[in-house]
């Protein structure tokens, strides 16, 4: 399997697996695609966005180079009043090396991690051992990711055999289990703890803005990936 076959096997694996019954959203078109540059290669981001029962925002994202889809950023974020886990997915493979290859399901509800993803990450874990050089968590990450998030990049050349069983990691999440909040306060505070650490990840806020532009990739951040109100077209 190539780099560009396993991210799109990926990322299709996952819009199966959670956007059923939901409703895609339409992006303006300026968030929806936009086009950048790495070295000499052209590039193109591309977003599709879906909500609906139990998910405030299903973000797929994938930037597409000549040689085929170099990243999958994938954010599946709980709607209020919900406490069932953060679906993260962020997949990094310039030059054909899968650099950086980070899942996660972080918690919002311990029981319901306990019971329905840690099962998963641990499944994940063991299929993918042999492929991956473990990398150290990220300091932003501190509380917010689960103990048991995969945080790796390819051994050897391994990147095909890495992401099979990312990407069957994702098809394991077809009919993953929503769950309304008991008391929704602890729930949505450990979810804004969560989007704040993400806009604390100032290494790949950078490297996005060195590829599309700085201004467009914090209005990109603050209006799709972790917005703080509705897009409108």
């Amino acid at each position: 399997m190539t780099v560009d076959e396993g991210l799109r096997a990926v990322l299709d694996a996952t819009v199966e697996a959670l956007t059923p019954g939901l409703e895609s959203l339409e992006l303006p078109p300026s968030l929806a695609r936009r086009h950048g540059r790495w070295r000499d290669d052209e590039l193109v981001l591309e977003t599709q966005v879906w909500r609906g029962e139990g998910w405030e925002r299903v973000v797929v994202a994938r930037t597409v180079g000549p040689h085929g889809v170099v990243t999958a950023t994938i954010i599946a974020l709980p709607a209020d009043g919900f406490s069932h886990e953060v679906v993260g997915f962020d997949l990094i493979a310039f030059g054909g090396r899968l650099s950086l290859a980070a899942v996660d399901l972080a918690p919002l509800d311990d029981a319901h991690f306990a019971a329905h993803a840690r099962p998963r990450l641990q499944k994940l874990h063991d299929a993918a051992a042999r492929w991956v050089i473990e990398r150290r968590s990220p300091a932003f990450a501190k509380d917010t990711f689960s103990p048991e998030a995969l945080i790796v990049a390819e051994r050897n050349g391994a990147a095909g055999a890495l992401l099979d069983p990312v990407a069957e990691f994702a098809r394991s999440l077809a009919g993953f289990p929503v769950q309304r909040a008991h008391d929704a306060s602890p729930a949505l505070e450990r979810k804004d703890q969560w989007k704040r650490a993400m806009n604390q990840n100032r290494k790949e806020m950078e490297a996005l803005s060195r590829l599309f532009g700085a201004a467009w990739v914090r209005e990109y951040v603050d209006l799709v990936l972790f917005p703080q109100r509705e897009v409108t077209t």
